[in-house]
């Protein structure tokens, strides 16, 4: 019986770890009523990718073959303005992120509500060593930030959550990356740098 009971223990947390390796993060676009959701597991699959509104209704449903993880806009036209849960569901569990939509002219229509960023300022170059890049980040304080590696067809090479604590600096060897590599830092309050 205590065998039975560590095994189901063992278990459960197995099935937390895999679903912590997963991550979710929603990018505002400079469109008005454009996002960017990146999903990134650990496994290829299935993913549900599901849109609650504020009353927990899905407003919107869509089936995504993830080899590791997808990139997917979302188009949040004709919607009303308010709190929005965006979910992707996989094998590995479930990620949740949560979203406000303001339709107004004046300000981006879809803006993540985390917290504001500390970044002051990202810098992303090319060095001379072949495949050498540099990302230095200008920062007061602790931050999260999420690194993701592109290849030179667009899929994603390296998604990396970074937690910092001031000024941050590292180079990365992309010489084994197929095509030009572009490079993405997100800070906690959604801002992006691309190179």
């Amino acid at each position: 019986m205590v065998v039975a009971s560590m095994l189901m223990l063992v278990s459960v947390f197995t099935f937390a770890n895999k679903s912590n390796d997963s991550q979710l993060e929603v990018v505002a676009q400079q469109s008005k009523s454009i996002l960017k959701v990146i999903y990134q597991g650990t496994s290829n699959g299935k993913a549900v990718l599901k849109v609650y509104n504020q009353a927990g209704e899905v407003v919107f449903m869509d089936r995504v073959f993830t080899e590791k993880g997808f990139i997917r806009p979302l188009n949040f036209t004709g919607m009303e303005k308010g709190t929005y849960k965006i979910e992707v569901s996989t094998s590995q569990g479930t990620s949740v992120k949560s979203v406000e939509y303001g339709a107004t002219e004046e300000t981006k229509a879809v803006v993540t509500t985390s917290e504001a960023s500390t970044v002051k300022a990202v810098h992303i170059a090319k060095l001379n060593a072949e495949g050498k890049y540099l990302i230095a980040i200008s920062n007061q304080g602790e931050n999260n930030v999420t690194v993701r590696i592109y290849d030179g067809n667009k899929n994603i090479v390296s998604n990396k959550r970074i937690s910092i604590n001031g000024n941050y600096g590292v180079v990365y060897n992309l010489k084994d990356v197929v095509g030009t590599p572009s490079i993405e830092v997100t800070d906690k309050a959604g801002n992006t740098t691309t190179k």
